[in-house]
């Protein structure tokens, strides 16, 4: 037994030290296009290099696609958040074998809208940047974009009163950026590890100390 208890310290010396805290990164996502602007918070373990919950505000702009439905007075505001489901590479993004991309659905009493980012490098070490977006391919292809579908209320235009309806669309994002804004570091494994085996230590002795009085 007390060849042993030299071997278990030696273990948990190596365990302690190979053991690593993890950190966790927020970042400000901000994207556009023509009728829709973006706006939220992504969390990061930079550590295991895993995205793990997304937030975001998807608004349509006053007025929206009046070629696909009436106007709106004012804008639509469609809110929620998720934990993100990491999706590792989809297409090498311009050149970067390294990208990942995540992803999260939320809904509201306004719609409900499905959000994918994608960046062009490994989130390992991750500080953020623009997103990818690949210029000129169809619109399932792209890299960052929301499909979103809205609920509008009935509307009066022009002295015609159009009825409650809903309008499904998508958006693709050339410019969406993830900002860091703060950090912090989870409890380090390896501290709770030394705790424990501090534990069981004093343990062994104060047994041994028991039994040999």
């Amino acid at each position: 037994m007390r060849r042993a208890l030299p071997l278990l310290a030696i273990l948990v010396f190596i365990c302690a030290q190979t053991l690593k805290a993890d950190t966790l990164r927020t970042f400000a996502l901000q994207a556009s296009d023509q009728y829709t602007n973006i706006s939220g918070l992504v969390v990061i373990d930079t550590t295991t290099g895993q995205a793990l919950y997304g937030y975001a505000d998807l608004t349509l702009v006053k007025g929206g696609d009046t070629n696909r439905h009436p106007p709106f007075p004012d804008p639509i505001v469609i809110s929620g958040g998720g934990v993100l489901s990491n999706g590792g590479c989809l297409y090498d993004c311009m050149g970067h074998p390294d990208e990942h991309s995540f992803r999260f659905t939320a809904s509201d009493s306004d719609g409900s809208f499905g959000l994918l980012m994608t960046t062009p490098h490994t989130l390992v070490d991750y500080m953020g940047g623009h997103l990818c977006f690949m210029p000129g391919e169809c619109e399932t292809d792209a890299y960052t974009y929301a499909t979103y579908t809205v609920k509008y209320p009935s509307i009066l235009v022009n002295g015609i009163q159009y009825p409650a309806g809903e309008y499904s669309d998508i958006a693709n994002y050339f410019n969406a950026n993830l900002t860091y804004v703060s950090e912090v570091t989870t409890p380090e494994p390896s501290s709770l590890i030394l705790m424990g085996s501090g534990a069981l230590g004093l343990l062994g002795a104060f047994r041994r100390k028991v039994f040999c009085a």
